[in-house]
């Protein structure tokens, strides 16, 4: 990911600079990097299947944050009942279908990341709810907390400092 990402951004020089971390150690951002006007995180935190460092990662993030910088997070979320659930699921059924992709495949690309406590994903594989990201974010200390955008399972969240 960050070979993807140092090609995508060579034109932006020195302006770009890359960090390789473990998202799941405390020092993951040192503290000679930053403060930043912005950060931005897509399709990443939940892979950490642990909705608790999710929060602290967002209280991390706010910290390294200028006075009226934003944090956009773009991930994927639980649906918030079980019905709903269901909704997204035939509605992703009929968009793979229609874009040609076999529920196989894309079992495949979801097979390592393992099964979660039931308290963790009542209504889905990944962590939380979009309101329960939202309520993170808030006790982060993020102001002017939204959902940005929203597709099924994604969505775009993030606030301000």
């Amino acid at each position: 990911m960050l070979n993807r990402a140092r090609s995508l951004a060579a034109s932006y020089g020195e302006r770009f600079k890359t960090h390789l971390s473990d998202l799941f150690t405390t020092n993951w951002l040192p503290t000679e990097i930053g403060p930043f006007d912005a950060a931005v995180s897509s399709i990443c935190l939940h892979n950490l299947r642990d909705f608790d460092r999710i929060s602290e990662i967002y209280r991390e993030i706010r910290a390294h944050l200028k006075s009226n910088g934003i944090f956009l997070n773009e991930d994927l979320i639980n649906a918030p009942t079980a019905e709903l659930k269901q909704r997204y699921d035939t509605v992703s059924a009929r968009r793979r279908k229609r874009a040609g992709t076999s529920v196989e495949d894309l079992q495949a690309m979801v097979r390592h990341s393992g099964s979660l406590a039931a308290d963790h994903a009542p209504t889905g594989s990944f962590p939380a709810t979009l309101d329960q990201h939202l309520t993170a974010l808030k006790a982060a200390g993020f102001k002017n907390v939204d959902c940005f955008w929203k597709d099924l399972r994604r969505a775009l969240i993030g606030g301000y400092v």
